[in-house]
């Protein structure tokens, strides 16, 4: 994955911070898909920049960020570059 400035990174996690409002928390994949988009780095810098956030807050917006390929799931690639199970 690519190197990411410090502003860039807090930019990022400001922009994908949870709004309020309900969100389904969605089990996760036993492995990332072909094709994860974090893995693949297009979306990289977001989950790079959940690294700034506290652990809880990693968490949460993990366990609400789907999936592209199965949407019902959470993404395997996020949670791995965060070092997050559930």
């Amino acid at each position: 994955m690519p190197d990411f400035t410090t502003a860039e990174l807090e930019d990022a996690l400001e922009s994908i911070r949870i709004r309020p409002g309900p969100m389904p928390h969605r089990p996760l994949r036993r492995k990332p898909c072909r094709s994860c988009a974090v893995v693949e780095g297009f979306y990289a810098i977001y989950s790079d920049a959940l690294k700034l956030a506290p652990e809880a807050e990693q968490l949460e917006q993990a366990k609400q960020w789907f999936c592209h390929s199965s949407p019902g799931m959470a993404c395997r690639g996020n949670a791995d570059n965060l070092n997050l199970i559930w």
